[in-house]
């Protein structure tokens, strides 16, 4: 082959090559990921969530960017535009989207090892009160409708007893975040409040002297863990790359801390989780 013809040749070949790399290089700088958070999690563990956010850029080699929203119905909407791609939602909000086919079940995260937590009804220390029954007239803190733990489980004691809520408290009041509601429990802005567990054991880890002024009246439950769900519109092949990288957080150092700090032991990988214990309290509320 002539010197000529050769370096024609090698120009159009390593031409093509660059080409190649720039197409490449532009769909994945056009390329994100949007990771949703809703109430479900405790803010004053945003720094955490940003180290997560920094974990899963790297680990999946895609830019991450974290979008909150203002309430559980505010998440639904987002998903339903496409807005999100990846989100950590109630397992009430999952139910909701599954009947929607909005979302699938991406990871279910497990504390102590366990994949369940409660609702825990709370108030100040000096109360009296020793079950969710003896809040009856008095100022009481949900979450969001939309919450199980915040909202759902004590409305579905009640109205086992056949009890409104409406007309048992003297007033709920809605603070859209676990964090609020104990806040708003500590200052006695309400009597008591119902909460997630593991949001309250958060709240107790970041504010140890804070939380010696609450004490927990009652458990409700266990429930079925809220999960981290993806879009039915998120493709396959990054499900499976998104997936993955949450399944073996537990098994990296970096990824293990990160657990940690929010008190989880591992994600895994859904498998057998029907959600019944929700969807029986879901479609009991509904019918009465």
């Amino acid at each position: 082959m002539k010197s000529g013809k050769f370096f024609s040749f090698s120009g159009k070949f390593f031409t093509i090559i660059l080409i190649n790399i720039i197409f490449v290089l532009s769909i994945n700088a056009n390329e994100k990921i949007v990771f949703g958070l809703t109430g479900t999690v405790y803010k004053g563990d945003l720094k955490v969530f940003n180290e997560w956010k920094e974990y899963l850029e790297k680990d999946i080699n895609i830019p991450i960017e974290i979008k909150f929203s203002r309430t559980y119905s505010e998440m639904i909407s987002m998903l339903q535009r496409d807005e999100v791609d990846i989100a950590y939602v109630c397992n009430t909000t999952y139910i909701k989207l599954k009947d929607q086919k909005i979302a699938k079940l991406l990871a279910i995260p497990q504390s102590k090892n366990l994949d369940y937590y409660y609702s825990y009804i709370i108030a100040k220390k000096n109360k009296t009160y020793k079950n969710l029954f003896d809040f009856k007239g008095k100022l009481f803190a949900f979450t969001d409708p939309g919450s199980n733990s915040g909202s759902l489980a004590p409305t579905y004691e009640l109205m086992k007893k056949g009890i409104k809520p409406k007309h048992f408290y003297k007033k709920i009041i809605y603070t859209y975040e676990h964090s609020e509601s104990i806040n708003a429990v500590l200052e006695s802005f309400v009597d008591g409040a119902s909460v997630d567990s593991l949001v309250y054991e958060q709240f107790v880890k970041r504010h140890p002297k804070k939380a010696k002024q609450l004490k927990i009246v009652e458990k409700l439950g266990p429930f079925s863990m809220s999960p981290l769900v993806s879009n039915t519109l998120l493709d396959k092949k990054l499900y499976e790359k998104i997936q993955k990288s949450f399944t073996s957080m537990d098994k990296k150092e970096i990824g293990k801390k990160i657990l940690n700090e929010l008190s989880l032991s591992k994600l895994k990988s859904p498998t057998n989780e029907t959600y019944d214990d929700i969807k029986t309290m879901l479609r009991f509320i509904e019918k009465n």
